[in-house]
């Protein structure tokens, strides 16, 4: 899968529009909305998803892939359970019948997180993801394997195994960065900060993040940086970066909604927890304007932020850990 620009996506969709096959212009419709959601193309591609299901025969093979397509689309964006689940309960025979162990993958990786996951299930989406790995082994796509990996290490630290998670995800970013793989990279450095947050080791978790943000940055993959840049106030504050970490928070939060979903309950309550540790280092009228600050930011200007955030935040905690202590 390699991201397009505007011009390659607009001349995609025109291909697409000119296909007079029905069995091949629906899936191209699924091809177009999956890359303009990555894009940050929400609304776009909502549209195209819905108008991928409506042109694809019932029944035909590539119908799977626009139904995952489309449930990826509608929980990422919207967290919309009920017609996730319909939508996978219509994929899944599909996939089956087909016998496209990819797509079944997917599915049963939606399913986890849709289904399970949301609710607290973490035994059931781990269950499912025990599934995938060997139907990502038999596809032979190495890349989607260590996806996998990724997901049962994530699933590990929605348990709270900590320890698992940990291990989990420094085996994929070994993997990624030997394949060169900034896009699996950005995922597992990032949620390996977040494992490490857990911990309180906020310069192990702030070093992971940085990678988290760099790959994505460099790979253009602005929905992983958005992670990232998400995360990152959670070590920035407790690391005395008070200011960064609320204008990084607000950035991003404003960033995802516009281009790719809402905010969940519990995105609001990590931003008011993120909020109350900035106003007891810094009082509520710089909370304030940091806050109104991060309006006027865009991506290369957040980058910049980030950056100098993160090494101001290591080079003051290696000084701190290097000091002399005085004796007593």
């Amino acid at each position: 899968e390699v991201a397009l620009s505007g011009s390659g996506l607009l001349q995609l969709q025109h291909a697409v529009q000119a296909c007079r096959d029905p069995a091949l212009r629906g899936p191209g419709w699924s091809l177009l909305a999956a890359m303009a959601f990555d894009g940050g193309m929400r609304d776009q591609a909502r549209q195209w998803a819905a108008q991928s299901l409506d042109e694809t025969p019932p029944g035909h093979p590539g119908r799977a892939r626009s139904l995952q397509i489309a449930g990826h689309i509608a929980w990422t964006s919207q967290r919309d359970r009920t017609r996730v689940q319909h939508l996978i309960e219509e994929a899944e025979p599909l996939a089956r019948a087909a016998g496209d162990d990819a797509v079944l993958a997917s599915l049963l990786g939606l399913r986890a997180y849709a289904l399970h996951v949301s609710v607290g299930d973490t035994a059931g989406a781990r269950a499912l993801f025990e599934q995938v790995e060997p139907l990502r082994q038999r596809a032979g796509n190495r890349h989607a394997l260590h996806n996998a990996w990724y997901h049962q290490a994530n699933i590990a630290l929605q348990a709270g195994d900590l320890q698992r998670a940990v291990d989990g995800f420094e085996r994929v970013c070994r993997a990624a960065r030997a394949d060169d793989d900034a896009f699996q990279l950005s995922m597992a450095a990032d949620a390996w900060g977040n494992a490490l947050i857990q911990r309180r080791d906020w310069t192990g978790a702030l070093a992971r993040y940085v990678d988290a943000a760099e790959s994505a940055w460099q790979a253009s993959d602005l929905y992983n940086w958005c992670y990232a840049l998400w995360n990152v106030p959670s070590a920035l504050v407790r690391l005395h970066q008070p200011g960064p970490a609320q204008r990084l928070m607000v950035f991003a939060a404003t960033f995802w909604q516009r281009r790719y979903g809402e905010l969940t309950a519990a995105d609001r309550r990590h931003m008011a927890r993120i909020d109350r540790l900035v106003r007891s280092l810094a009082g509520r009228a710089s909370a304030q304007a940091w806050a109104a600050a991060a309006a006027d930011l865009g991506p290369a200007d957040a980058m910049r932020e980030f950056r100098q955030a993160a090494a101001q935040a290591t080079t003051e905690a290696t000084a701190q850990a290097t000091a002399p202590r005085k004796a007593g």
